[in-house]
This record gives structure tokens, C-alpha cells and sequence, in this order.
């Protein structure tokens, strides 16, 4: 699935300078409809939010667009895992420094780890509300502007 949110209003967001000036396009890859949906909520008037189901879509999305955010699931169901997927999005130049955080209802014990060890930034478990994914998000914005 490619679609895009608009991204003209981001009045509504005034406790996250961060957002509202770092973020513009985004990228959610994540192989439930549930959390895709529920983040396409969440990112409405906020930015431009492209969607993957799996790691290949990504990856190709990759190639043809340049984001300012990923948001990456842990178990894909399909090809890559989100672990393996951001070793080689962390490989591509333009992406050395793209803030990724892991969303997750992996249960693994080290899970965590393993996500910030390949590249993550970020580590967010599943569920969560709104206002954690922004706070998640506008914290790593702003370490990455440091």
C-alpha cells in the first residue's frame, strides 16, 4: 500500500517544536493493518505518512523517497525482520542518520538491545498512545538536531 496523509496543518501539535519543524514526510513499516491504521491516525495533519507491510515495499520505498522519520515493526511476517531491514537502510548514505524507532510487541528479553545495537534510535513497545509515539518521536528530533 502507497498512500500519503496531507501535511498542511501542524497547528495542533504545539508541544512538539521538534515535529513540527523537523517532520514533514514519514515512513511506518509495520505488517498490521491495526497499527497502520491507528498511526495513519495519529500522523493526520501532522506530515506525510507513506505505509510498507513488509521490508521489500520499504526498501523500495527507500530508493524513490527521502524521509525524515521511520517507524520500524520488529516482525515483519514477510522477508526481512525490521532489525535486518534497518542494518541495510543504516548501509544506505542518505540514511546513516535518519532517526528510526523500533515498534514493537516482541517479547523478546534483549529485543531492545538488539534494536538500538542495529541502528534503532528508539525503542517503542506495543501498545501505545498517541502522546507516547509523539513524545518518542520529538525526543529522538531533537537528540538528532544536536
Amino acid at each position: 500500500m502507497h498512500y500519503s496523509l496531507s501535511s498542511t496543518d501542524k497547528s495542533f501539535y504545539p508541544a512538539y517544536p521538534a515535529i513540527k519543524r523537523a517532520l514533514n514526510h514519514a515512513l511506518i513499516v509495520d505488517d498490521d493493518i491495526n497499527i497502520r491504521a491507528m498511526v495513519s491516525f495519529y500522523f493526520k495533519g501532522l506530515c506525510e505518512l507513506e505505509i510498507a507491510e513488509n521490508s521489500n515495499k520499504a526498501l523500495r520505498f527507500i530508493k524513490e523517497q527521502n524521509y525524515d522519520l521511520i517507524l520500524m515493526d520488529i516482525e515483519l511476517g514477510y522477508g526481512m525482520n525490521g532489525i535486518e531491514t534497518t542494518r541495510v537502510i543504516r548501509d544506505i548514505p542518505k540514511f546513516k542518520n535518519i532517526p528510526i524507532i523500533a515498534i514493537t510487541a516482541c517479547a523478546q528479553p534483549d529485543i531492545r538491545e538488539q534494536c538500538l545495537k542495529a541502528g534503532m534510535d528508539a525503542f517503542l513497545p506495543k501498545p501505545f498512545f498517541k502522546h507516547t509515539l509523539l513524545d518518542q518521536i520529538e525526543n529522538v528530533l531533537k537528540a538528532k538536531s544536536k
